[in-house]
């Protein structure tokens, strides 16, 4: 049927002129099922041996659980009369990381497929509209998604590590909400949030590591506790003040932090001139990202930016 109406809409010349940004366009992709519809003669059986999607245990456990649960919260007619979601929606939407869904794991996000994405918006949609937009358009369009497809890694690792997530202890229970992964350091007291909790010993909360994985910020209470606490750490390419490497192993002192009295190590080399030092005490709150600096009585050697307290 559909050939036929082609050829008589050609015959007429009612087919209008395709111009060379069109044809570009067409020529870029591919199709899928829809090339069976529009070509006039569809083989169903083709079209129903293909490997459609299905949604991983995570997926649709996100979907029996946080969606449902937004689902619930959100009252339809208060949402068209006030023009607003209640804060419980927000906050719910923000601590379920609904505005990541598609974003990569490593970034704070749930890493959901094209299909686990569209049905979450779908089920949304049953219950608002404006629910539904207001998680599709970040996911879409905003920001994030234009860093992911076009921006810079620089760019990546300054800018979408923000997305909320959930503190929680080294048991894994949450006792609060981050505002963003980069906006914490290892050892940190103050800006946490965190509240009388029922059953604490009253000491206070300090960040003792970060899952960006899951995008979960680890804490545990007291100064002094032995989470805090690292021996050894990793850094990355390490840099020599007199241009080339001394013999390593090679036992100095270093820093790990500007005003820190300097503390007896060992550093040995690693891949691709990176290495790992070991302190002959434990060291509190050693931090990827910050540097370790190396010293021979008051000569500086060299040093490196830590990537991972061990």
């Amino acid at each position: 049927m559909f050939s036929l109406m082609l050829k008589t809409l050609r015959r007429r010349n009612l087919v209008p002129a395709m111009s060379e940004t069109e044809r570009a366009a067409l020529e870029a992709g591919d199709v899928w099922i829809e090339g069976e519809l529009f070509s006039g003669r569809p083989d169903f059986r083709r079209m129903l041996a293909e490997p459609y999607p299905e949604l991983t245990p995570e997926e649709r456990a996100f979907l029996d659980g946080p969606v449902e649960e937004v689902c619930a919260r959100t009252d339809r007619e208060e949402v068209r009369r006030t023009r607003c979601l209640p804060p419980e929606v927000w906050a719910l939407l923000r601590r379920h990381r609904f505005f990541g869904l598609g974003f990569p794991k490593r970034y704070g996000g749930h890493e959901f497929s094209a299909l686990a994405q569209s049905t979450v918006y779908g089920k949304l949609a049953t219950r608002s509209l404006a629910l539904s937009s207001v998680v599709l358009i970040p996911n879409s369009v905003g920001p994030g998604e234009l860093l992911l497809e076009v921006g810079t890694d620089e760019q990546r690792e300054r800018y979408l590590p923000r997305l909320p997530g959930e503190i929680r202890t080294l048991d894994d229970a949450i006792i609060g909400h981050h505002h963003g992964l980069m906006f914490y350091t290892i050892g940190q007291r103050e800006g946490l949030g965190i509240g009388g909790i029922k059953g604490s010993d009253g000491n206070p909360w300090y960040v003792a590591g970060k899952d960006p994985g899951r995008n979960i910020l680890r804490v545990v209470q007291g100064v002094d506790h032995p989470a805090l606490f690292n021996r050894r750490l990793r850094t990355g390419k390490l840099h020599w003040i007199a241009g080339s490497a001394p013999t390593l192993p090679l036992v100095c002192t270093a820093r790990i932090r500007y005003r820190q009295a300097d503390r007896p190590c060992l550093v040995t080399g690693a891949p691709e001139g990176s290495g790992i030092v070991e302190f002959r005490e434990p060291q509190r709150a050693v931090t990827p990202g910050q540097s370790v600096v190396f010293y021979d009585g008051e000569d500086c050697l060299g040093g490196g930016v830590i990537e991972q307290a061990l």
